[in-house]
């Protein structure tokens, strides 16, 4: 059972005759049943001896809801639409859905004194009934203000839950434990702003999520690299946002030609922080645990930094990934306050604003990183003698690094 809400509207009408009449409707309404109204109106379907519409008159239903709805004239968002569905092959009788829309309704804050209605469709695969319901609480002494919708998606979602375990229907995931079986936030009230086109819209975020959760299940255990290649392999752009000091803070995927943060896709598992279960601390200048449960995915500045400022500069390709794949690890140097550099024996390695990693301080400074860090800092390279002393060095240091890494010993301190 998923819950809907569509625009608030600051009249009655044309939502009345849309539920009642379809017009305009995305499907064809014919067999649609008035379920209930908590008003002085009552069933607009006049229908003749087979049972079948011969008449539907929503005056009166209009008449009485906007009467209320006159007497805040502070808002235009004075009714709103929502919509309750059920999986294919499930469905529910007229006086069970009656019970299921007071129930959602009184979760939402609406009560006694409240009008609304609320019709079933039973014209798709997906038996559903639509609600609407005028939000200015009919109380003078408070002033006829608007009932809140304030957290209404998950107020909403629990009485969904609550409604599929009361009547035995199947209890469908809430978005955190999925890949969003059921509407998030951010595309329940996405759904406000497009009425007609909302069906295209959860297509195409079941689309990318789907490819997502292909790379997020290929990329568990892994490097952040192999998930940004994994997205990539999938269909799907990763963008990194990059903060001045060389570190990722945020994650956008594109596809198809759209764009959109890891937080309005699926916030509890493609957001940065849900993807590593690391954040950057700007007092430490380095990523912190979070604390928090996370994909598994495994961040390490020193190794993913080229990888996530291919991300960040422009749409990386396959190719790009693969070459970026042969190059040798790069090492990253830290910032030293005091002098602008770092004495590392006879050679002087220029401040790096960008990145900053204390247990490898002192180690050699890779060309590639050079070249790739230079909008993040890096205010001049190596003289050219020192650069090649430079890259000799830094292929040992990579294959040592690799040895360490084999006995389980990256980038630990053991001085």
């Amino acid at each position: 059972m998923i819950h809907r809400k569509l625009s608030y509207r600051n009249s009655s009408g044309k939502t009345l005759r849309y539920i009642y009449r379809g017009d305009g409707h995305e499907h064809a309404v014919v067999d649609i049943h008035h379920v209930a109204s908590q008003s002085f109106a009552q069933d607009p379907i006049v229908r003749g001896s087979d049972g079948l519409p011969v008449e539907i008159n929503t005056d009166l239903l209009e008449s009485e809801l906007d009467s209320l709805a006159d007497k805040n004239q502070r808002s235009d968002l004075r009714f709103a639409h929502y919509i309750i569905s059920l999986p294919e092959n499930e469905k529910l009788p007229t006086a069970q859905w009656e019970q299921v829309v007071r129930y959602y309704l009184a979760a939402l804050g609406y009560d006694d004194l409240s009008k609304w209605t609320a019709a079933l469709h039973n014209d798709t695969d997906n038996q559903h009934v639509h609600i609407l319901a005028c939000r200015v609480v009919n109380n003078p002494e408070l002033g006829y203000r608007l009932i809140s919708d304030s957290n209404d998606h998950d107020r909403g979602m629990a009485a969904m839950r609550d409604l599929e375990r009361f009547f035995g229907l199947k209890v469908i995931p809430s978005p955190a434990e999925t890949w969003g079986v059921d509407l998030g936030v951010a595309a329940y009230k996405g759904l406000q702003k497009r009425d007609a086109s909302f069906v295209m819209d959860d297509s195409w975020i079941t689309r990318i999520r789907t490819r997502l959760a292909h790379a997020v299940e290929q990329s568990r255990g892994s490097s952040f690299s192999s998930f940004l290649q994994n997205c990539r392999r999938n269909g799907v752009d990763p963008i990194i946002k990059m903060n001045p000091d060389g570190y990722p803070v945020g994650i956008s995927y594109g596809f198809e030609g759209r764009y959109l943060s890891g937080s309005k896709i699926k916030s509890t598992r493609l957001t940065l922080p849900a993807l590593i279960g690391q954040k950057y601390c700007s007092q430490q200048k380095r990523m912190m645990p979070t604390g928090r449960s996370s994909e598994g995915i495994r961040y390490d500045h020193v190794r993913d930094y080229p990888a996530a400022k291919l991300c960040a500069d422009r749409t990386p390709t396959n190719k790009d990934f693969a070459e970026l794949g042969q190059a040798p690890a790069p090492v990253v140097v830290s910032r030293k306050a005091q002098s602008g550099g770092l004495e590392t024996g006879n050679r002087s390695v220029v401040k790096a604003e960008g990145v900053a990693s204390r247990n490898i301080a002192g180690a050699p400074l890779s060309a590639s990183f050079a070249m790739l860090s230079g909008k993040s800092g890096i205010d001049e390279l190596v003289n050219l003698g020192n650069l090649y002393v430079d890259l000799a060095l830094n292929a040992a240091h990579a294959k040592a690094m690799r040895r360490l890494r084999d006995f389980g010993g990256v980038g630990t301190d053991h001085s």
